[in-house]
């Protein structure tokens, strides 16, 4: 699995989220992570953004 070569800090600030709310998502999607400076990887980076677009469009 490729890199998406985002931290969680730098998800938080494109999507004016929390960064809880990103340790949130990685937390109940499973996916690893050190601090807010962990890297994802591609497809856990997606699956985040698409939770929070989906969020988004539901509010």
């Amino acid at each position: 699995m490729g890199f998406a070569d985002i931290s969680i800090v730098e998800l938080a600030e494109d999507y004016n989220l929390p960064i809880e709310r990103i340790f949130e998502l990685c937390k109940h999607f499973g996916i690893p992570y050190q601090d807010q400076h962990s890297q994802l990887a591609l497809e856990d980076a997606k699956r985040i953004i698409l939770t929070v677009l989906d969020t988004v469009e539901s509010a």
